[in-house]
């Protein structure tokens, strides 16, 4: 199982999310979940980024929404 690392100040900005939108609290911590599980489950839709953010892989929370 993988650990996730998030900074104090995106832990912050999460909380500020979760509590302007709680639909997605439970969302949010299943995808977290899954992403500790395997983070290429076909559930997340990971897929590469690119431009700017070539180096990194984003995930789907729900339609409006993914993780960085």
């Amino acid at each position: 199982m993988r650990t996730l690392i998030i900074s104090k100040r995106v832990e912050g900005k999460l909380i500020d999310f979760v509590n302007k939108h709680p639909s997605t609290k439970k969302k949010f911590h299943r995808v977290t979940s899954l992403l500790r599980q395997n983070i290429f489950d076909p559930i997340l839709r990971t897929h590469k980024l690119s431009g700017k953010l070539k180096s990194f892989y984003a995930c789907s929370i729900d339609y409006d929404y993914r993780l960085v």
